[in-house]
């Protein structure tokens, strides 16, 4: 399983502030702190957690009044969720609401999450709602509200979702300054489809395509709401729906983006099967290439290549077609093949800025063949055309190589 550094450094911001509130408390009582107190600061700053926790927990059963004035309950829980000994910190993080402390809004947070990571999603809307009644106007509730949203979608509860992302007291109010907003407005339009609503969903997905924050790299969310509208539009994940072609490239590049390139290739074909002699016949032959390079099926990439070059040879994507299918026939062992788009490209693209890549592989390909006399003459080609420039380096540096 990956590990979700997001939440490590949450964690890690969370201990922070239970080291700072030891120091606060400290001063509070600067000169007369007990030596255990000293033992748990020197712990915790020194990370010795497990040690931190047996010395609290030595702390609550010797001076139990001490332990809960400062706070200790909530410190305890969060070294012990830390360690991963969820009972321990769910009962100390139940002792901080029960006292009333003025941390007990967070407890009641950490106290959601734990039952979240447990599955008990019941537990979690408690605690969640219990939250957005003690400060309703805090940044607590704020994300509570968002967390019991999403808690009611997984929870199938559709209606209450749309209810609590449609609340125009709090959270229409903040959507415009909200960073998650896309991602509560996804929710609310796959709570819309999910609940039979499909002109409000469809108005969401479409107003998430148009408006993610740069052009250049859809996000997450405009995957999702890209894989939405393909439903809505008739989409049955075998066949992309009957769309405009513009659409289809649309919809395509977002998925390529986001390496989806079996929904990519759908919308990709769909271009070429009815608009094949439209602008964007020759980008989607390409970009059908490129996503089985990821697979990788360099075999399958190079009939997409060799297409574009046969079917579509004066477009833009032809140049990087060649180079890519040269270094596919290298993959494959089709040194020839290879050999033979270098050389092509080469002289079709005399002032391309990759060029160097042509020569240098060029060099690679008779290498690995054993030829390093030609090798050699390819490596002096090289210098002598990328004089003063990085490639000559390069080069200077394989026929070291081929020389050792």
């Amino acid at each position: 399983m990956p590990l979700n550094f997001a939440k490590i450094r949450l964690m890690k911001r969370f201990l922070l502030i239970s080291v700072l509130l030891l120091f606060s408390l400290a001063n509070t009582t600067a000169g007369q702190s007990p030596e255990l107190e000293a033992k748990i600061r020197r712990s915790v700053l020194a990370r010795e957690y497990s040690s931190a926790i047996a010395e609290l927990q030595k702390l609550r059963t010797e001076d139990e009044k001490r332990f809960n004035s400062g706070d200790y309950d909530y410190l305890l829980g969060r070294l012990a969720e830390s360690s991963g000994d969820l009972a321990v910190a769910a009962a100390s993080y139940q002792a901080t609401v029960v006292r009333d402390s003025q941390l007990k809004g967070y407890a009641l947070k950490h106290l959601s999450q734990i039952a979240r990571s447990t599955g008990n999603l019941m537990l979690e809307r408690i605690y969640l709602t219990e939250i957005m009644l003690l400060s309703p106007d805090s940044f607590l509730a704020r994300g509570a509200e968002l967390r019991l949203a999403r808690n009611s979608f997984e929870s199938s509860n559709y209606g209450e979702t749309i209810r609590i992302l449609t609340n125009g007291s709090r959270t229409s109010a903040r959507s415009q300054i909200d960073a998650n907003v896309r991602e509560m407005r996804s929710l609310l339009a796959e709570s819309y489809l999910r609940s039979d609503q499909p002109d409000a969903a469809r108005a969401i997905f479409s107003e998430l395509i148009n408006t993610f924050p740069n052009q250049e790299q859809p996000d997450d969310v405009a995957l999702g709401a890209a894989k939405g509208l393909d439903i809505l539009n008739g989409g049955d994940g075998r066949k992309a729906p009957a769309l405009s072609e513009a659409e289809h490239i649309e919809r395509a590049n977002i998925y390529q983006f986001n390496r989806d390139f079996a929904d990519a290739r759908l919308h990709f074909e769909a271009v070429i099967a009815n608009y094949p002699n439209g602008a964007n016949a020759a980008e989607a032959s390409f970009q059908i290439g490129r996503g089985l390079l990821q697979k990788p099926d360099h075999v399958e990439a190079l009939k997409w290549f060799e297409r574009v070059l046969e079917q579509h040879p004066n477009s833009a994507q032809a140049k990087d077609a060649l180079l890519q299918a040269a270094a596919a026939y290298g993959r494959v062992g089709r040194s020839k093949e290879s050999m033979n788009r270098y050389l092509s490209f080469i002289d079709k693209y005399p002032q391309d800025e990759k060029l160097d890549r042509a020569y240098l592989n060029i060099v690679d390909l008779l290498r690995d063949r054993g030829e390093d006399t030609e090798a050699l003459k390819w490596c002096e080609k090289t210098r002598d055309v990328f004089k003063g420039k990085m490639p000559e380096a390069v080069a200077i540096f394989a026929a070291a190589r081929i020389h050792i």
